[in-house]
């Protein structure tokens, strides 16, 4: 108070960091640091930290890719079954664990969905009927079975020492990717077309509010709601989220060539943690006197990422279409 210093915490010896939530913020300081001494120390602005994070997420994603293109299940390794966009789903979706010397990874006879990709560190393979036939390292892969069927382990796996592992679940590939089998025998129901839209066309689907089954509100906003919807004639029941918004409302806020803008840039977006435009729709609710009471307008996304839990994440719409 009145100008006076206040000291807090206890001083900062070699070895000791300040200043670090600088990397993350652009907010300022909370405290003055004063050299007590005459001292040497290391320094890293936050575009400098940023960009060697993002340098070393990229060299780690390749790897990662490289690993998943030489697993081999069924006599196809998964490049040569995977479009290289797959293979970058399928990357972005590998976690990580790691096991302790001695710890059992899997155990033969034990059914089983995981697949693993070791990262580094060794794991030996076992049988009871031959005892000890691999050891597998980096970049080498057990458990693949799994993500064929549920497997029954034919093997044990045992951590030689301090091991980490890349690993997936099998139901996590499928709800990305679809079977494994159909993908083996070069069917794909990626591009399998949603009613209103025809086979081989990239064009956005066109439907109408009656043709979708409405399940319950996701989010309420400033401006409208969102919805979690079905297409009622799509026999691969894929969830939607439907933004609803007043034009009313829009109009009001001055907000029609922002909801346009937002409608344009996420109907060119296309990407696995973005939510996928597929059309607009304009309705009106009229009261029941048969007056019009207001016009909705409505945008259909491609709405839920599911967790390795299979719950459900629903991600805020980012655009919608205003009818003029």
């Amino acid at each position: 108070m009145g100008g006076n210093k206040v000291k807090v915490g206890v001083p900062l010896l070699k070895g000791a960091a300040f200043g670090e939530l600088a990397l993350m913020y652009n907010t300022p300081r909370q405290a003055s640091i004063q050299a007590s001494e005459d001292s040497k120390l290391w320094a890293i602005d936050r575009t400098t930290f940023r960009g060697i994070v993002t340098y070393f997420k990229l060299e780690r994603m390749k790897m990662y890719m490289d690993f998943l293109k030489n697993v081999k299940i069924g006599g196809k390794t998964l490049g040569e079954v995977l479009s290289t966009r797959d293979l970058d789903h399928m990357a972005l979706a590998l976690e990580r664990d790691t096991f302790k010397q001695g710890d059992v990874v899997i155990r033969e006879g034990e059914k089983g969905d995981i697949f693993y990709i070791i990262e580094s560190g060794s794991v030996e393979v076992s049988t009871k009927a031959d005892g000890n036939v691999a050891q597998l390292g980096k970049g080498q892969f057990f458990g693949e079975k799994a993500l064929l069927s549920e497997d029954v382990r034919k093997a044990t796996c045992v951590a030689s020492y301090e091991v980490k592992v890349l690993f997936m679940m099998r139901e996590d590939f499928v709800l990305m990717l679809g079977d494994m089998q159909d993908l083996l025998d070069g069917k794909s129901t990626e591009d399998a077309p949603l009613p209103g839209q025809e086979s081989g066309t990239s064009e956005k689907v066109q439907l109408t509010l009656e043709e979708l089954d409405i399940k319950r509100t996701l989010g309420i906003g400033a401006f409208g709601r969102v919805k979690l919807v079905k297409v009622k004639a799509d026999p691969n029941g894929q969830t939607f989220a439907l933004k609803c918004q007043s034009k009313k409302a829009i109009v009001e806020n001055g907000l029609q060539e922002h909801v346009m803008n937002e409608k344009n840039i996420m109907a060119e977006l296309d990407h696995p943690f973005i939510l996928k435009y597929f059309c607009s729709m304009k309705v009106s609710e009229r009261s029941g006197g048969g007056g019009l009471r207001k016009t909705i307008i409505l945008t259909l996304f491609h709405s839920i990422l599911l967790t390795r839990l299979g719950r459900p994440v629903h991600l805020l719409c980012l655009g919608a279409a205003a009818g003029r």
